[in-house]
């Protein structure tokens, strides 16, 4: 399929349409898509939101203006779309969604299983060493839009690209000298790196969010890496859970969040590192931090982590102001609990419940994300979280307190999800 003034390409406007509804999360050639449960009309707008100002200029006409060009390409787009979902519908045997996420063992028949999901289009939420992921094919942009759909995820907020092994990595993106002693002994656990695209690599604009740079990561986590080789190709995947809200560390976090909204997720316990991965990009073909996570940066290495104003534009996942958030307000650098906090302590400070009696900054942050769901599932709405030490794992942990305890305009989002 191809649109007036658009070549049918991975990146340009003109999607797969090989996947069913994305508000389900389910997705395959068998099944019928439901008009009512999935607007092209929201889909299209978000597809000329994630072009480049040159990618817009093209489509436009002699005589049309930037917002009429806007206009017409969204109605050829959302047409073309609803005439294929309706040729679809009447070329197609339809059966019922499936009522429930599947919950698949991290053995040899769940990860074909998995693997069979994603191929259809479909919605899987995976466990990494760092955080669970929710996954998508990252070349399919009806599958990736999928995942701002069922996350409630502004589509300006880039996702992280997953594939097997370095060799993958380099057919999808270029590594600046500057960013190579990061990984020239083998991709680290929890490093994410955001570097150049080449062109052509087959990667959807949505994955993106339309920017010439894409965050990928080669997870070690055995059932990720083993899910990777058996879907052979790129995953696009997020933290498994609703936007703004508190990363998995579990298959029960993800259910909690998800259920119903995802076709699968492959449960292997709770992930290693418990915070999501450290994200590194480049300033003046320089290394600097985007965001502090589960592998640990040397001092000299630049940060660049404040959160983003998005009025300024977000170029990497993780930057949103307000994010990781319970639904409890949460105070930081608590002594002592106010009346009516719960108390989350660390070392000397006892509280209702402790990130590491010890004062481990690797255990603290296994604990963070898990003390929030205990929070949550206990109906806190004051959270109270003792001083944390701001270095090596504890600037993670602080990075992730600080955006929990954000003003949390709507979801915390600052903006609307995509459309």
């Amino acid at each position: 399929m191809a649109l007036s003034g658009a070549k049918a390409s991975s990146q340009s406007f003109a999607p797969s349409l090989g996947i069913a509804s994305t508000r389900s999360g389910v997705a395959s050639p068998n099944l019928s898509v439901s008009l009512t449960s999935w607007n092209p009309t929201t889909f299209c707008r978000m597809n000329w939101k994630s072009l480049t100002g040159d990618q817009k200029d093209i489509r436009v006409r002699s005589g049309e203006s930037r917002l009429a060009s806007r206009q017409r390409v969204v109605n050829e787009c959302a047409a073309t779309l609803r005439a294929e979902i309706v040729s679809r519908n009447q070329n197609v045997k339809s059966r019922d969604m499936p009522e429930e996420t599947e919950r698949l063992a991290a053995d040899e028949a769940g990860i074909t299983r998995a693997a069979e999901l994603l191929a259809s289009g479909a919605l899987v939420a995976f466990p990494t060493e760092t955080v669970y992921g929710l996954g998508a094919d990252a070349r399919n942009g009806l599958a990736v839009a999928g995942i701002y759909e069922a996350k409630g995820r502004p589509c300006f907020n880039p996702l992280i690209t997953h594939v097997s092994d370095i060799g993958r990595a380099r057919k999808i993106a270029r590594f600046p000298e500057a960013v190579l002693p990061f990984i020239r002994n083998g991709w680290p656990a929890g490093l994410t790196l955001v570097v150049p695209m080449r062109e052509r690599n087959g990667i959807s604009s949505l994955v993106t969010a339309g920017q010439s740079t894409v965050a990928i990561r080669v997870p070690v986590w055995p059932a990720a890496k083993a899910l990777l080789r058996a879907f052979g190709g790129p995953i696009a995947a997020p933290s498994a859970n609703p936007s703004g809200r508190i990363s998995s560390t579990t298959a029960d976090h993800v259910m909690t969040g998800l259920r119903g909204r995802i076709a699968a997720v492959l449960d292997d316990g709770a992930s290693s590192a418990g915070i999501e991965s450290t994200i590194i990009g480049l300033r003046d073909e320089e290394p600097v931090v985007l965001r502090e996570g589960a592998y640990v940066v040397p001092d000299g290495v630049p940060r660049v982590t404040s959160p983003a104003d998005v009025s300024s534009g977000v170029d990497s996942p993780g930057q949103l102001a307000s994010h990781y958030a319970p639904s409890g307000l949460v105070r930081m650098n608590a002594r002592v609990a106010e009346p009516g906090e719960w108390h989350l302590g660390f070392g000397d400070i006892k509280g209702n419940a402790t990130l590491s009696h010890d004062g481990d900054l690797r255990e603290a942050a296994t604990r963070l994300f898990a003390a929030f769901h205990e929070a949550d599932a206990r109906g806190v709405e004051r959270i109270a979280v003792a001083p944390i030490p701001d270095q090596d794992l504890g600037r993670a942990i602080n990075d992730r307190l600080r955006r929990a305890a954000a003003p949390r305009p709507g979801l915390g989002q600052g903006g609307q999800p995509c459309g």
